[in-house]
């Protein structure tokens, strides 16, 4: 098993359509992608051959968890299995869980059910994994140029709440 410790908050930027947008992202993590869109892989060998950068695909989904609005709930939905490093945040995927909530949080705070289930989600996975609260982060305090997951996404204030869920505080 590896070692795991800390977990790791990012949003999708993009509004919950209230279908399974994990579908979405895992589709893009796994796909060449080029200024932000997918492309086939005979389009991105193009590309390359021109010199111009893509982004290659990765083996699965790069988040353990999503959290997202599936028709009128909020549901954890599994990711990249937990015993498998993740692909969120580079120079700390070998041992974190990258936890991503989608919505786009740069101009609407989280929805209460959601914020509550994503507490809920990280004080269990800091309980089981015997992670510090002060070791979940978001992914824009690992020094990183993004504000992920989101400027209304106060992670003060996440972590003094999932405080409240766990023992060890």
């Amino acid at each position: 098993m590896r070692k795991i410790d800390s977990i790791i908050v990012h949003n999708s930027a993009t509004k919950d359509g209230q279908v399974v947008d994990m579908q979405a992202i895992r589709r893009y993590h796994t796909s060449y992608a080029y200024r932000g869109k997918t492309i086939k892989k005979t389009e991105a060998l193009a590309l390359i051959e021109q010199g111009k950068t893509v982004k290659k695909p990765w083996s699965d989904i790069g988040y353990h968890f999503i959290s997202e609005l599936v028709n009128d709930r909020f549901e954890i939905i599994v990711g990249r299995m937990i015993t498998i490093a993740g692909a969120h945040a580079e120079g700390h995927n070998s041992n974190s869980i990258g936890i991503c909530a989608v919505g786009a949080f740069e101009t609407d705070p989280p929805p209460i059910e959601q914020w509550k289930l994503m507490v809920k989600m990280c004080a269990t996975c800091a309980d089981v994994y015997n992670v510090k609260i002060a070791n979940i982060k978001g992914h824009r305090e690992l020094g990183v140029p993004k504000t992920c997951p989101g400027t209304m996404f106060d992670m003060k204030l996440f972590r003094d709440d999932v405080h409240k869920y766990t023992e060890r505080g």
